[in-house]
């Protein structure tokens, strides 16, 4: 028989799980490390970081378990210099703040800040023209 107590037992608790991350917050959210514990120049260079790999979740796009943020930076879709110096400098912010020994001075923290932002920035659509308000 197909239906054994086990295989039921699996399949609810998986649909359970299911239900509980949904309702748990955001996904990005319960994907990474916590940074309660970090210096604030490191949690908030990695907190960039986290932000990048949510926006690449939701692009489908997403890093794989076990690849390093050097090897991710290098597997991302191609992108326009601008985008592609921003996610080299954001990438390299993250590397020093995680693995780094010091904690990232205020210029390397508003470094990384700004990449995000170009990173984060929509890029307009080729397809679609629009004109000025009227």
């Amino acid at each position: 028989s197909i239906f054994t107590t086990s295989l039921l037992r699996d399949q609810w608790n998986a649909l359970l799980n299911r239900i509980r991350r949904r309702f748990a917050g955001s996904a990005a959210e319960s994907v990474f490390l916590a940074l309660d514990r970090e210096e604030a120049g490191r949690r908030r260079v990695r907190a960039l970081y986290q932000a990048f790999l949510g926006a690449m979740i939701a692009r489908a796009q997403p890093r794989a378990p076990g690849q390093t943020p050097d090897r991710y930076r290098t597997s991302v879709n191609a992108l326009p210099p601008v985008k592609q110096a921003a996610l080299d400098a954001l990438t390299e912010g993250y590397v020093a703040a995680r693995y780094g020994g010091a904690a990232p001075s205020a210029e390397e923290v508003a470094r990384s800040a700004a990449a995000w932002q170009v990173l984060a920035e929509e890029e307009p659509d080729a397809g679609s023209e629009q004109g000025p308000e009227p």
